[in-house]
């Protein structure tokens, strides 16, 4: 233990002693500051990868619960109480909601566009991150008017701009027009192959492209008459407390409903969109491991340099009965020494600077999006990643000169 405290001892005063303006302090420096910028990179990138995908987690979960139930075979199927109170009770689940959905024709006069119609029940909000941060005009709440027989709707603003929507007018209507399942879909001259619904759109929200696109919001009745799919349904919606574990409340829910139903977490929803956020994570890792791995050839250099400019001194530790595994020790400590510190100080800029781009927005985004800036996200695995890499970079870097350090300082190389 002495020993160990000893070569500290030493490391820590090689470290020091580069405060002197020499060729080798300053490429000391060099080194260091490129650890620093590296490490700072490091940080920064994987701050804002993780703001990213908490924001795009965020919006995704406005449609996609936390565990979604739908049929194996078929699009539709029946719900009884039973059912509902037989996933209701499983501990860990905290709302659930009875959806029904399929595309349909949206018609509002001679502009026609095709789109998802969804029929949601009131639990719908509580399940999903569907709030009225999202509401970009009218209301958030969808009800049926008695005087009008006309239920109201909400629409991704997408559709509205399609369609020449205003919301706030009170004489719009959208017509949405729906297959009879009932009838032969080839007799489209049939007054009744189509199921039509008159609805007042109420309200338009703004999420991303991918849903104000894409959706149309509407009772769950209105949608179940529409589809001629009354006691119908296409999927239940759960939401999970935040202590409980999705895919363990999923192994619970399959073994109860059985084989005939497909459970899904939000995960498993969108399992395409989550592993190519991962992926694009880890190979900028990669690239800036390999950023850090070139600029530790200053860190060799320097420490060669170190290790010629203090032959002398290395050279009397070893006459007074040093070996050169312990000379070597002494090196490899003094590298894992400038590692560390160019790290945290990389950590610290790095880390200051994303903590005023969270707090005052310094580089925005361009374009019409729902923030304005870059949005970071601080996650202490990642710290304790880069922390680790940096230190596993510099250990090596530090191999060589360590090795070369031993040959230098025979007892007969010593000058008085």
């Amino acid at each position: 233990m002495r020993k160990w405290s000893l070569y500290g001892l030493i490391a820590k005063r090689y470290l020091f002693s580069l405060r002197k303006q020499t060729a080798v302090s300053i490429l000391s420096k060099i080194s260091m500051g490129a650890l620093v910028v590296s490490t700072a990179a490091m940080i920064l990138l994987f701050s804002v990868f993780n703001g990213f995908e908490s924001l795009v987690k965020n919006l995704y979960a406005t449609f996609y619960p936390d565990i979604k139930i739908t049929v194996t075979q078929g699009k539709f199927f029946s719900y009884t109480p039973q059912l509902l109170q037989q996933i209701q009770t499983t501990k860990g689940i905290q709302y659930l909601s009875t959806c029904i959905e399929d595309n349909a024709l949206i018609s509002n006069g001679e502009t026609q566009i095709i789109a998802t119609v969804k029929g949601i029940d009131k639990q719908f909000f509580n399940v999903n991150n569907f709030n009225k941060d999202y509401i970009i005009a009218g209301n958030n709440e969808l009800t049926v008017t008695n005087n009008t027989l006309n239920p109201s709707a909400i629409i991704g603003n997408g559709i509205a701009n399609k369609l020449g929507i205003d919301v706030l007018n009170n004489f719009s209507s959208l017509e949405l027009i729906y297959p009879n399942a009932k009838t032969d879909l080839l007799q489209v001259q049939d007054a009744n192959a189509f199921q039509r619904q008159y609805v007042k759109p109420d309200g338009a929200f703004s999420i991303q492209d991918e849903f104000d696109n894409a959706y149309v919001l509407v009772p769950l009745a209105t949608a179940q008459s529409l589809m001629n799919q009354e006691a119908q349904i296409s999927s239940i919606e759960i939401k999970i407390s935040s202590e409980s574990d999705a895919a363990f409340i999923k192994k619970i829910l399959q073994k109860k409903l059985g084989a005939s139903f497909t459970i899904a977490t939000r995960y498993e929803q969108n399992k395409t969109l989550y592993g190519i956020m991962q992926s694009e994570k880890w190979i900028v890792f990669a690239l800036l491991t390999l950023i850090l791995v070139i600029a530790s050839f200053n860190l060799t250099g320097a420490l060669s340099m170190l290790v010629l400019e203090k032959q002398k001194d290395l050279s009397m530790l070893r006459s007074m009965g040093l070996k050169g595994l312990e000379i070597q020790t002494i090196i490899l400590l003094e590298g894992l020494l400038w590692s560390f510190v160019g790290c945290s100080l990389g950590l610290l800029m790095g880390g200051l600077i994303a903590w005023g781009q969270q707090q005052f927005g310094w580089v925005k985004l361009e374009g019409s999006f729902i923030i304005q800036s870059y949005p970071v996200k601080f996650v202490v695995g990642d710290v304790i990643l880069i922390f680790m890499t940096v230190l596993s970079v510099g250990a090596i870097a530090s191999l060589i000169p360590a090795f070369k350090s031993s040959k230098l300082t025979a007892p007969n190389n010593l000058k008085s």
